[in-house]
């Protein structure tokens, strides 16, 4: 894969997570469904049933 895409893909995965992680309990739930329909989207879904389909025992 490109690089510089590679990077924008990490970028964005970050900032997802630290807005998840930095969020407070009341707001906890929203984000964590916004983060969980985020890594559902392409290309991280092919990247999870990727790992998955290496991983069968996990």
């Amino acid at each position: 894969m490109n690089q510089v895409y590679l990077q924008f893909l990490r970028d964005k995965l970050k900032s997802r997570f630290e807005q998840l992680s930095e969020s407070e309990y009341r707001n906890f739930h929203n984000y964590l469904i916004m983060f969980w329909d985020f890594i559902q989207s392409p290309p991280f879904k092919s990247i999870l049933e990727h790992l998955a389909y290496l991983h069968p025992e996990q």
